[in-house]
């Protein structure tokens, strides 16, 4: 075997070393990949552990063998205690045996200490290299086919005709009826408005849009159109600008000027009125002085057989509707809502009122950053600017041009959606709330009921208005046609904005990915290399040293065993030496050295 000379611990060297390798280069090779794009059937962490185990293993070979080697030089230079031959065989033997060796720091070979303290650090190679994957998560985008690519879509024009929303089947109309009301419009009715009369069925477009603004008045914001595929977490869109409609409200409680008169049966009719130069500026009034009355404890009797009763009435809101669109750039709508609930009021005692002027108009919106979800659009950041115009208009133009200044975007909006749209608007918000108390002649007192001099849906809409924050009204109903502008045609099979665009986005997924944290690589890998050093270091001692090769031979110890005893030596220890405990006890007192004896052979000679 003496041939073998230290090849297998330079094999076992480097196979340690080649085994680090792999591990740095699938390091290099799968760091920032995704887990699910591991091409393995075995996971990260476990190939990692084979590969440092082996590495530990090898790397134990050449500690062992150095260790061992190393044992029989401390023995030449200098006699030493015979227990020390145990303890440097004990720490050749495994991480215990290194520990006790350090421990009762009794070896004073530089050398064979690093070997001792590297065979200890060896137990923290398994534990180091396990956490040097860790597996966070990350947002990545998905390669997605053409009919799953996020899609939002927007609108910078707004153009339907009579045409294009009935075909040939609507009839000119010189009636001056009203607009149709919700209930009308989604029923099989034809119905009639100052210009046109509709089939019912060429309607549904109004019923949505009558519908989106109900909901909107309630705090329901119609969404604009988008598409973001469910396996992904979030979509994100560049930046975009879209027709819109904006809205503000102008408080003029302050401003108002108030009239009121009362009669006889102090029945009491008040006027109301403010400069609206808002509305002179959209081109919905010639007149900037705007007025809106409200009447207090108008009274009517009433009779049911031989009953006889008084009904009083005390509004509680009323509208003035500046309509419509097509009148100008805009509409408005004038809120005039009583502020207390007294009873009777009149002879100079009037209510306190609160007179709002809310205005929606043409605008883009540009949106610098919007991110959405398969369930709804998450955030959107937008800065508006309204409209100027229109510009470059015929008479008989149906088509009406705006520009946004800043952009220089030119927009075309037609005459029939200016329509459709303040007419919707003035329908779902044109309604009047009246609040009212029962006088019996025979009663014991006055009874409070509600009344309203509008359908059963306008009441409902009208009473929620006389309470409603009128600002957030306002900016909702905008927010909902701004969506439903961009709403392409034929959504959910209802019309909409057939100019509609859209524009395509990113989707991206969470993933869990491999992050790889190198400096946890570092102490397996300063073991190997140490190991490595040491192994040299040993092999070219030993060279120079001229001893046999014995390594952890144990018959070496046989072969050279104790010299320069006599058999009565030990008679006073026969009972000690029986265990391995006493053998210890005794060979501490025994200092020998691995010299030639008298006839030329290597012993333990003892030096006492």
């Amino acid at each position: 075997m003496a041939s073998w000379w230290w090849w297998w611990e330079i094999g076992a060297s480097l196979l340690s070393i080649v085994s680090m390798s792999l591990v740095v280069s699938m390091l290099f090779k799968c760091r920032d990949m995704a887990l699910s794009a591991w091409p393995f059937p075995i996971q990260p962490n476990s190939l990692i552990a084979a590969l440092t185990t082996i590495s530990k293993t090898a790397m134990i070979i050449s500690i062992t063998s150095c260790i061992s080697q190393l044992k029989w030089q401390y023995f030449r230079r200098e006699p030493r205690e015979l227990d020390l031959v145990q303890i440097l065989d004990g720490a050749s033997r495994g991480p215990w045996g290194a520990l006790l060796l350090l421990y009762q720091n009794r070896t004073r070979n530089w050398l064979i200490c690093w070997l001792a303290a590297v065979m200890v650090a060896a137990i923290g190679i398994e534990t180091s290299a396990q956490q040097v994957f860790e597996y966070p998560t990350r947002n990545t985008e998905l390669m997605l086919n053409e009919t799953s690519i996020p899609r939002i879509w927007l609108a910078e024009s707004y153009q339907e005709s009579m045409e294009d929303l009935c075909g040939n089947e609507y009839t000119q109309y010189d009636g001056e009826s009203s607009p149709s009301r919700l209930q009308l419009a989604l029923s099989s009715l034809t119905i009639s408005n100052s210009r046109y009369t509709w089939p019912a069925r060429c309607l549904r477009e109004r019923g949505l849009l009558e519908i989106s603004i109900g909901n909107a008045i309630g705090g329901v914001e119609a969404k604009p159109s988008f598409q973001c595929p469910p396996q992904a977490k979030y979509c994100t869109f560049p930046a975009f600008t879209s027709l819109a409609m904006c809205g503000k409200v102008e408080n003029y409680t302050d401003a108002v000027t108030v009239s009121c008169n009362t009669n006889a049966n102090r029945s009491s009719v008040c006027s109301y009125q403010w400069d609206d130069l808002n509305a002179a500026r959209l081109g919905i009034s010639n007149e900037t002085v705007r007025t809106i009355e409200m009447d207090f404890n108008s009274q009517s009797i009433e009779t049911s057989g031989n009953l006889s009763y008084t009904i009083t009435r005390h509004d509680q809101m009323k509208t003035l509707s500046i309509y419509p669109l097509s009148d100008g750039r805009g509409l408005g709508l004038a809120f005039l809502r009583k502020q207390d609930s007294s009873g009777y009021y009149g002879y100079g005692f009037y209510p306190k009122v609160e007179l709002l002027g809310v205005y929606w108009e043409w605008c883009v919106q540009t949106f610098t950053s919007t991110n959405a979800t398969s369930s709804g659009i998450a955030a959107a950041t937008a800065m508006e600017e309204i409209l100027t115009g229109p510009v470059d208009q015929t008479a008989n133009d149906d088509i009406r041009k705006y520009t946004a200044n800043s952009t220089g975007m030119s927009v075309r909006i037609s005459a029939t959606t200016d329509w459709l749209l303040g007419s919707a608007m003035h329908t779902a918000l044109g309604a009047q709330i009246r609040a009212g108390t029962v006088t019996w002649n025979d009663s014991t007192g006055p009874q409070p009921i509600p009344m309203s001099e509008a359908s059963s849906l306008a009441g409902m809409i009208g009473l929620y208005l006389s309470i409603a924050d009128i600002e957030n009204v306002a900016k909702s109903v905008a927010a909902t046609i701004s969506a439903f502008i961009r709403t392409p045609d034929d959504t959910n099979n209802m019309r909409a904005n057939r100019n509609a665009t859209f524009m395509t986005g990113k989707a991206f997924a969470e993933e869990t990915y491999i992050r790889v944290r190198w400096q946890w690589l570092i102490f397996p890998l300063m073991e190997t290399l140490l190991t490595a050093a040491l192994l040299v270091v040993t092999i070219i001692l030993d060279r120079r040293s001229g001893y046999p090769l014995l390594k952890a031979s144990a018959l070496g110890l046989l072969f050279h065993g104790l010299e320069g005893w006599v058999p009565g030596d030990l008679k006073d220890h026969k009972a000690a030496v029986e265990t391995a405990e006493g053998l210890e006890g005794v060979a501490m007192d025994i200092r020998v050295r691995f010299i030639s004896d008298e006839a030329g052979k290597l012993r333990f000679v003892r030096c006492d």
